[in-house]
């Protein structure tokens, strides 16, 4: 009914939405969300079945690793965005033929995925540090730290027992989200605790950016930098 727990829950990639669950119901949330957010394009997956795979690698490999290094693959992928745009010397996207526009939609949606892939090491190493709900400010920004509470369903034979006795159909919740389960025992006098384990999970959300400090300090960065940005 739930999903192994040979991985950890996740939250769902799109800034701002608060969807956590296995690896596959987060994928199928996403794909079941009809909005410019939820789209694996925005998100740079490749459907619903590479953002599981990716996932799972990503716990597999933080697993086997137990210093928190930060990936910076999209720092040279943002490099190589920036040389192309250089290279193809335009004012418009309506100026790029089909095969030029491929290559900078490609190399975006990489930098989308592996630039998230570093913020959520960067949000677990906040919450390692952080351990209480409160907003901390910086020179570029504001994150909140607050906490929620996580539902796991129990032991499959003993919330089909506990649905049987109280008159649900148990057919008719076999292999279906915490969400519908919850809806069917809304009528009944069943507790929530005889059918769900919960536990706090806390999390980071982004609250504000300081624009002009981000502008102040490219301003700042030697020329040789500040010329990626000037086309």
């Amino acid at each position: 009914m739930s999903e192994p727990d040979a991985y950890d829950p996740i939250e769902c990639p799109v800034e701002g939405c608060e969807y956590e669950n296995g690896i596959r119901s987060v994928a199928a949330h996403i794909s079941g969300t009809h909005d410019e957010n939820h789209s694996w394009d925005r998100l740079g997956h490749d459907g619903a079945r590479a953002f599981v795979m990716a996932r799972k690698r990503q716990q597999e490999d933080t697993n086997e690793t137990e210093a928190s290094e930060l990936p910076i693959e999209f720092a040279y992928e943002t490099l190589a965005f920036f040389a192309l745009v250089d290279e193809y010397d335009f004012d418009s996207l309506d100026e790029l033929d089909p095969f030029r526009l491929t290559n900078l939609y490609a190399l975006l949606s990489t930098i989308t995925r592996s630039s998230n892939d570093a913020r959520e090491v960067v949000r677990d190493a906040l919450l390692e540090r952080i351990h209480d709900d409160r907003v901390v400010e910086s020179d570029y920004g504001e994150i909140r730290r607050y906490t929620t509470q996580r539902r796991y369903v129990r032991d499959e034979d003993e919330v089909l027992d506990t649905l049987d006795r109280a008159g649900i159909d148990p057919k008719t919740v076999l292999s279906v989200d915490k969400q519908k389960l919850a809806t069917a025992i809304e009528e009944t006098d069943i507790d929530d605790e005889q059918v769900f384990e919960t536990e706090d999970a806390p999390r980071i959300q982004r609250t504000d950016v300081n624009e002009r400090m981000c502008e102040e300090y490219v301003a700042s960065l030697p020329k040789e930098y500040r010329d990626l940005f000037e086309f």
